[in-house]
């Protein structure tokens, strides 16, 4: 095993042991079996994009080699391919906790970014479809009492109403 610093060492640890307890599979057995290969490929994940170890710093604490680092992060991507989207979501969870739990640096900052700007653009794009839906509500209730007032000198409760209010409900879906 390549020489790593003791600080460096106590994150893979943190990883290594947060993947062994989170998927209750002990990852450093030669064992080739889907649960195994599969841990070890969120193990890679995490390495990869929490520490910025090397491949072979990333194996060697698992004993195992750079190549077999490389496939299992190529194995890691195929998981939505094969809906084991309990490996996903395990990875997500694990990724957030440690980030937190152990102050991990983030390598791969433009994922944190990608997925921070998205959310932002999500956000905005819900409140300007809020307020679009609210003036168009606001506008049509508006011309209903304009037009009750001209046509009744009140506001009357009636078939005509529903029909109005109808009208608004079908705009609504339109716009969802």
């Amino acid at each position: 095993m390549k020489t790593i610093e003791i600080k460096e060492c106590t994150k893979l640890k943190a990883i290594r042991n947060e993947v062994v307890k989170k998927l209750n599979a002990d990852i450093t057995k030669k064992n080739r079996n889907r649960e195994l290969v599969y841990g070890r490929a969120v193990y890679y994940k995490l390495c990869k994009n929490l520490t910025s170890h090397s491949l072979t710093d990333i194996g060697s604490f698992i004993y195992k080699d750079h190549a077999t680092v490389l496939h299992g992060l190529k194995v890691f991507e195929t998981f939505e391919l094969n809906n084991d989207y309990y490996y996903i979501e395990a990875y997500e969870e694990m990724f957030n906790k440690l980030k937190l739990n152990y102050a991990i640096n983030i390598k791969n900052s433009k994922d944190l970014k990608t997925k921070y700007y998205k959310y932002v653009n999500e956000n905005i794009n819900l409140k300007e479809r809020n307020k679009s839906i609210r003036v168009l509500i606001k506008r049509e209730f508006k011309d209903i009492f304009n037009e009750c007032r001209k046509e009744f000198g009140y506001v009357p409760q009636t078939a005509y109403l529903k029909q109005r209010f109808a009208k608004i409900n079908e705009m609504l879906k339109k716009i969802s």
